[in-house]
Protein backbone atom coordinates (compact mmCIF):
# COMPACT_ATOMS: atom_id res chain seq x y z
CA UNK A 1 0.00 0.00 0.00
CA UNK A 2 1.41 3.47 -0.71
CA UNK A 3 2.73 5.71 1.90
CA UNK A 4 1.07 9.14 2.56
CA UNK A 5 4.04 11.75 1.26
CA UNK A 6 4.53 14.04 3.76
CA UNK A 7 4.44 17.79 3.38
CA UNK A 8 7.88 19.48 2.38
CA UNK A 9 9.99 22.43 4.13
CA UNK A 10 12.03 23.59 1.54
CA UNK A 11 14.51 25.85 2.19
CA UNK A 12 18.43 26.25 2.68
CA UNK A 13 19.63 24.45 5.59
CA UNK A 14 22.89 25.41 8.10
CA UNK A 15 24.62 22.20 6.83
CA UNK A 16 27.81 23.44 7.34
CA UNK A 17 29.57 20.53 7.52
CA UNK A 18 28.50 18.69 4.53
CA UNK A 19 29.78 21.88 2.51
CA UNK A 20 33.24 21.17 3.71
CA UNK A 21 33.85 18.17 2.09
CA UNK A 22 33.55 19.57 -1.18
CA UNK A 23 36.48 21.83 -0.37
CA UNK A 24 39.00 18.85 0.57
CA UNK A 25 39.95 17.91 4.05
CA UNK A 26 36.05 16.57 5.32
CA UNK A 27 35.06 14.53 2.24
CA UNK A 28 31.80 14.38 1.38
CA UNK A 29 29.14 11.94 0.56
CA UNK A 30 28.36 8.50 2.04
CA UNK A 31 27.74 5.96 4.13
CA UNK A 32 26.26 2.29 4.83
CA UNK A 33 24.98 0.17 7.53
CA UNK A 34 21.59 -0.48 8.93
CA UNK A 35 20.05 -1.24 12.36
CA UNK A 36 17.44 -3.30 13.71
CA UNK A 37 14.41 -1.06 14.65
CA UNK A 38 11.00 -1.94 15.75
CA UNK A 39 9.95 0.80 14.56
CA UNK A 40 11.47 1.07 11.28
CA UNK A 41 11.92 -2.45 10.00
CA UNK A 42 15.59 -2.26 9.62
CA UNK A 43 18.42 -4.45 8.37
CA UNK A 44 20.97 -5.43 10.44
CA UNK A 45 24.75 -4.44 9.58
CA UNK A 46 25.80 -7.63 11.14
CA UNK A 47 24.59 -9.09 7.44
CA UNK A 48 27.24 -6.78 5.01
CA UNK A 49 29.85 -8.54 3.80
CA UNK A 50 33.20 -8.42 4.88
CA UNK A 51 35.60 -5.82 4.43
CA UNK A 52 38.05 -5.72 1.63
CA UNK A 53 41.94 -5.60 2.38
CA UNK A 54 41.91 -1.97 0.71
CA UNK A 55 38.95 -0.88 2.90
CA UNK A 56 39.95 -1.65 6.28
CA UNK A 57 40.46 1.26 8.68
CA UNK A 58 43.66 1.50 9.73
CA UNK A 59 43.80 2.00 13.58
CA UNK A 60 47.21 1.70 14.10
CA UNK A 61 48.21 0.13 17.51
CA UNK A 62 45.19 -0.18 18.93
CA UNK A 63 42.24 -2.71 18.22
CA UNK A 64 38.87 -2.11 17.46
CA UNK A 65 36.85 -1.17 21.03
CA UNK A 66 33.93 -2.85 21.67
CA UNK A 67 30.75 -1.56 20.17
CA UNK A 68 29.15 0.82 23.17
CA UNK A 69 25.18 0.63 23.61
CA UNK A 70 24.01 2.46 26.12
CA UNK A 71 20.42 2.26 27.32
CA UNK A 72 17.50 3.58 25.63
CA UNK A 73 16.98 7.73 26.05
CA UNK A 74 13.82 9.02 26.68
CA UNK A 75 12.34 10.06 23.03
CA UNK A 76 12.16 13.52 22.63
CA UNK A 77 8.13 13.96 22.09
CA UNK A 78 8.43 17.30 21.45
CA UNK A 79 10.41 16.56 18.46
CA UNK A 80 8.03 17.20 15.51
CA UNK A 81 9.17 15.17 12.89
CA UNK A 82 8.68 11.50 12.12
CA UNK A 83 12.35 10.61 13.01
CA UNK A 84 12.91 11.22 17.31
CA UNK A 85 15.61 9.66 19.06
CA UNK A 86 14.94 6.45 20.31
CA UNK A 87 18.23 5.77 22.31
CA UNK A 88 21.87 7.60 23.03
CA UNK A 89 24.19 7.38 20.42
CA UNK A 90 26.37 5.08 19.44
CA UNK A 91 30.29 5.18 20.20
CA UNK A 92 32.64 3.98 17.75
CA UNK A 93 36.47 3.58 17.82
CA UNK A 94 37.16 5.00 14.54
CA UNK A 95 34.84 8.15 14.78
CA UNK A 96 36.33 10.31 17.51
CA UNK A 97 34.70 13.22 19.50
CA UNK A 98 36.25 15.98 16.79
CA UNK A 99 35.31 13.91 13.33
CA UNK A 100 33.90 16.10 11.08
CA UNK A 101 30.85 13.86 10.45
CA UNK A 102 30.61 12.70 14.06
CA UNK A 103 27.02 15.13 14.73
CA UNK A 104 25.70 13.56 11.81
CA UNK A 105 26.35 9.81 12.61
CA UNK A 106 25.28 10.66 16.26
CA UNK A 107 22.04 11.77 15.45
CA UNK A 108 21.55 8.73 12.59
CA UNK A 109 22.85 6.46 15.31
CA UNK A 110 19.86 8.07 17.83
CA UNK A 111 17.69 7.24 15.62
CA UNK A 112 18.12 3.75 15.14
CA UNK A 113 18.36 4.99 11.14
CA UNK A 114 22.34 4.01 11.11
CA UNK A 115 24.30 1.02 13.37
CA UNK A 116 27.79 0.17 13.33
CA UNK A 117 29.90 -2.91 11.84
CA UNK A 118 30.02 -6.30 13.44
CA UNK A 119 33.32 -5.21 15.03
CA UNK A 120 32.44 -2.03 16.51
CA UNK A 121 33.59 0.15 14.33
CA UNK A 122 31.88 2.09 11.65
CA UNK A 123 34.81 2.86 8.83
CA UNK A 124 33.35 5.86 8.02
CA UNK A 125 35.99 6.32 4.68
CA UNK A 126 34.58 2.63 3.43
CA UNK A 127 33.71 3.33 0.33
CA UNK A 128 29.51 2.19 -0.49
CA UNK A 129 28.50 -0.47 -2.85
CA UNK A 130 25.00 -0.47 -5.10
CA UNK A 131 23.42 -2.82 -2.17
CA UNK A 132 24.49 -0.50 1.06
CA UNK A 133 23.01 2.83 -0.39
CA UNK A 134 19.48 0.57 -1.30
CA UNK A 135 19.66 -0.39 2.50
CA UNK A 136 20.39 3.22 3.47
CA UNK A 137 17.03 4.78 1.12
CA UNK A 138 15.42 1.91 2.16
CA UNK A 139 15.43 1.85 6.24
CA UNK A 140 15.64 6.32 6.11
CA UNK A 141 13.03 7.42 3.94
CA UNK A 142 8.89 7.29 4.24
CA UNK A 143 7.80 7.77 0.48
CA UNK A 144 5.17 6.51 -1.20
CA UNK A 145 6.09 2.87 -2.57
CA UNK A 146 4.59 1.37 -6.50
CA UNK A 147 3.78 -2.12 -7.20
CA UNK A 148 7.32 -2.48 -8.77
CA UNK A 149 8.45 -5.79 -7.86
CA UNK A 150 11.41 -6.52 -10.87
CA UNK A 151 13.12 -9.66 -10.18
CA UNK A 152 17.29 -8.88 -10.79
CA UNK A 153 18.96 -11.91 -12.08
CA UNK A 154 22.20 -11.38 -10.12
CA UNK A 155 20.08 -11.17 -6.77
CA UNK A 156 19.23 -14.50 -5.12
CA UNK A 157 16.49 -14.53 -3.03
CA UNK A 158 18.75 -14.87 0.21
CA UNK A 159 20.89 -12.29 -0.79
CA UNK A 160 21.66 -9.78 2.60
CA UNK A 161 19.88 -7.20 0.94
CA UNK A 162 17.50 -8.52 -1.55
CA UNK A 163 14.69 -6.92 0.59
CA UNK A 164 15.88 -3.20 1.36
CA UNK A 165 17.03 -3.42 -2.86
CA UNK A 166 13.32 -4.04 -3.67
CA UNK A 167 11.94 -1.76 -1.20
CA UNK A 168 14.17 1.25 -3.05
CA UNK A 169 13.23 0.07 -6.23
CA UNK A 170 9.76 0.48 -5.12
CA UNK A 171 10.17 3.56 -3.42
CA UNK A 172 11.76 4.89 -6.46
CA UNK A 173 15.37 5.88 -5.14
CA UNK A 174 17.43 3.01 -7.81
CA UNK A 175 16.62 0.77 -10.87
CA UNK A 176 18.36 -1.96 -12.24
CA UNK A 177 20.56 -2.32 -15.45
CA UNK A 178 19.57 -3.74 -18.53
CA UNK A 179 19.44 -7.35 -18.40
CA UNK A 180 18.03 -7.29 -15.16
CA UNK A 181 21.09 -7.16 -13.47
CA UNK A 182 21.34 -4.51 -10.25
CA UNK A 183 25.02 -4.99 -9.74
CA UNK A 184 24.56 -4.66 -5.74
CA UNK A 185 28.37 -4.86 -5.34
CA UNK A 186 28.98 -2.03 -7.42
CA UNK A 187 30.44 1.24 -5.90
CA UNK A 188 28.97 4.09 -6.15
CA UNK A 189 29.94 7.48 -6.54
CA UNK A 190 29.03 10.84 -5.36
CA UNK A 191 27.05 12.00 -8.23
CA UNK A 192 24.95 9.08 -8.15
CA UNK A 193 24.28 9.27 -4.32
CA UNK A 194 22.65 12.66 -5.16
CA UNK A 195 20.85 11.44 -8.17
CA UNK A 196 19.21 8.71 -5.95
CA UNK A 197 18.06 11.29 -3.59
CA UNK A 198 17.07 13.58 -5.69
CA UNK A 199 15.12 10.84 -7.64
CA UNK A 200 13.64 8.99 -5.26
CA UNK A 201 12.75 12.52 -3.19
CA UNK A 202 11.27 14.36 -6.19
CA UNK A 203 13.36 16.98 -5.71
CA UNK A 204 11.78 19.87 -7.00
CA UNK A 205 14.65 21.04 -9.96
CA UNK A 206 15.89 24.21 -10.50
CA UNK A 207 14.18 26.90 -13.45
CA UNK A 208 18.16 26.92 -14.54
CA UNK A 209 20.17 24.22 -12.90
CA UNK A 210 23.97 26.26 -14.35
CA UNK A 211 23.38 28.76 -11.86
CA UNK A 212 23.29 26.41 -9.39
CA UNK A 213 25.81 23.84 -10.59
CA UNK A 214 28.60 27.19 -11.28
CA UNK A 215 28.98 27.59 -7.81
CA UNK A 216 31.23 25.00 -7.87
CA UNK A 217 34.86 25.16 -9.72
CA UNK A 218 34.46 21.68 -11.21
CA UNK A 219 30.68 21.81 -12.23
CA UNK A 220 31.58 20.84 -15.63
CA UNK A 221 32.55 17.48 -14.83
CA UNK A 222 28.78 17.01 -13.93
CA UNK A 223 26.88 15.16 -17.01
CA UNK A 224 24.30 16.83 -18.51
CA UNK A 225 22.08 14.08 -17.71
CA UNK A 226 22.82 14.52 -14.24
CA UNK A 227 22.67 18.57 -13.80
CA UNK A 228 18.65 18.73 -12.98
CA UNK A 229 19.11 16.28 -10.54
CA UNK A 230 22.00 17.84 -8.89
CA UNK A 231 20.94 21.19 -9.08
CA UNK A 232 17.87 20.14 -7.13
CA UNK A 233 20.22 18.73 -4.30
CA UNK A 234 21.54 22.52 -4.30
CA UNK A 235 18.48 23.99 -4.39
CA UNK A 236 17.36 21.80 -1.67
CA UNK A 237 20.18 22.32 0.87
CA UNK A 238 21.03 19.13 0.61
CA UNK A 239 24.42 20.06 -0.44
CA UNK A 240 25.32 23.78 -0.15
CA UNK A 241 28.73 25.30 -1.31
CA UNK A 242 30.33 27.26 1.21
CA UNK A 243 31.34 30.67 0.80
CA UNK A 244 35.06 32.32 0.49
CA UNK A 245 35.76 28.82 -0.50
CA UNK A 246 36.82 27.06 -3.79
CA UNK A 247 34.06 23.95 -3.72
CA UNK A 248 34.36 21.23 -5.84
CA UNK A 249 31.89 18.62 -6.10
CA UNK A 250 33.77 15.87 -7.42
CA UNK A 251 31.40 13.85 -8.39
CA UNK A 252 32.69 10.83 -10.07
CA UNK A 253 34.85 10.12 -6.77
CA UNK A 254 33.55 7.24 -4.69
CA UNK A 255 31.19 7.81 -2.17
CA UNK A 256 32.21 6.28 1.67
CA UNK A 257 29.90 5.96 4.74
CA UNK A 258 30.40 8.88 6.70
CA UNK A 259 29.64 11.41 3.16
CA UNK A 260 26.53 9.64 2.95
CA UNK A 261 25.69 10.16 6.52
CA UNK A 262 26.09 13.72 6.16
CA UNK A 263 23.76 13.85 2.47
CA UNK A 264 21.04 11.34 4.41
CA UNK A 265 20.78 14.08 7.30
CA UNK A 266 20.65 16.72 4.80
CA UNK A 267 17.33 15.09 2.84
CA UNK A 268 15.45 13.71 6.06
CA UNK A 269 16.36 17.55 7.66
CA UNK A 270 14.62 19.11 3.87
CA UNK A 271 11.93 16.31 4.42
CA UNK A 272 10.91 17.95 7.90
CA UNK A 273 11.91 14.15 9.68
CA UNK A 274 14.61 15.94 11.67
CA UNK A 275 15.97 19.08 13.16
CA UNK A 276 17.35 21.22 10.65
CA UNK A 277 21.08 20.57 12.80
CA UNK A 278 21.96 17.79 14.86
CA UNK A 279 20.85 18.13 18.54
Amino acid sequence: MARRRRQRRPGWLPFLVVLGPFVGAAGWLVTTGWPVSSNLGLISEAELPPLAADQQEPLGETSPEPLVVPEPAVPDNSHEGRLAPERSPLMFADVPEDYWAKPYIDALTARGVLNGLPDGTFAPNRQLSRAELATQVANAFDVPTTDIDQAFGDLSPDYWAAEPIAQAVQMGFMKGYPGDEFRPDELVSRLQVLVTLATGLSLPAPAESQPQLQQYQDWETVPDWARSQVGAAIQAGIIRPQPGAENRLRPQDIATRAEVATLVYAALAYMGDVTATPE
